[in-house]
């Protein structure tokens, strides 16, 4: 068990297979394509029925193969029978799916993930993959306090305010609506597929993390809570 408690499994010499019970959709796991031949794939649960379907990875051609996606368009399974199965993990169902989870659970089957893009830890040095924004900064990263003086903490910074039509242009007002049509439909958006599924999450969850202590900020100030943005 880790700091995001995720259940991992690594089948050794002599070890019983885990039963079909142990696994659930969002899970990854590394499997024989065909039993005990020496060649497995990579990929998440996306049903678990007689057998586990499996979504999985592909090799792609940039980078000599060493690039790997997921074809979220056509949309490849495998049925695994759990027998197959030499890698596991889980990831606690109490703990928010946020990108240091996904990144860490990726990291126990081998790979370095990206927004879209996957590669072997040992191909990270070769292989640009599609970071996200949050990739630069490290949630383990420790404060040694050198900018204290230059950030203001958030209860201490003035609250939020919608933008003031009177103050910008027509083409600044076209921005704003185009921004905020895309903030009211993102709650309507249905994902199509897991790893849809894991974005929208990690940013539903961050939203709430975030509204949060705005809605705080705002209370301090007087001021009411913030509502879905409308047109200008």
């Amino acid at each position: 068990m880790n700091k995001y408690k995720m259940k991992t499994w690594i089948k050794t010499a002599g070890q019983s297979n885990q039963p079909l019970s142990a696994f659930q959709p969002g899970d990854l796991v590394n499997y024989w394509l065909v039993p005990f031949n020496g060649t497995t794939q990579v990929g998440e649960i996306v049903a678990v029925e007689e057998k586990l379907v499996v979504h999985y990875l592909q090799r792609q051609r940039e980078y000599g193969g060493k690039l790997w996606r997921f074809d979220d368009v056509n949309y490849p399974e495998h049925e695994v029978d759990p027998i197959c199965v030499v890698r596991h993990v889980q990831h606690a169902r109490d703990v928010p799916l946020t990108r240091q989870v996904v990144k860490e659970a990726w990291d126990f089957m081998g790979y370095v993930v990206g927004v879209e893009d996957y590669c072997l830890k040992a191909d990270e040095d070769v292989v640009p993959l599609d970071m996200g924004a949050d990739d630069s900064e490290s949630e383990e990263e420790e404060d040694d306090g050198e900018m204290d003086d230059f950030i203001v903490p958030d209860e201490e910074g003035e609250a939020f305010c919608p933008p003031n039509p009177d103050h910008l242009s027509e083409e600044q007002r076209k921005w704003v609506n185009v921004t905020h049509s895309a903030v009211r439909g993102w709650d309507n958006w249905a994902p199509a597929n897991p790893s849809q599924q894991a974005v929208k999450s990690f940013v539903d969850n961050m939203d709430g993390k975030y509204h949060h202590r705005e809605d705080e900020r705002r209370f301090q100030s007087g001021l009411s809570g913030l509502d879905k943005p409308q047109d200008l």
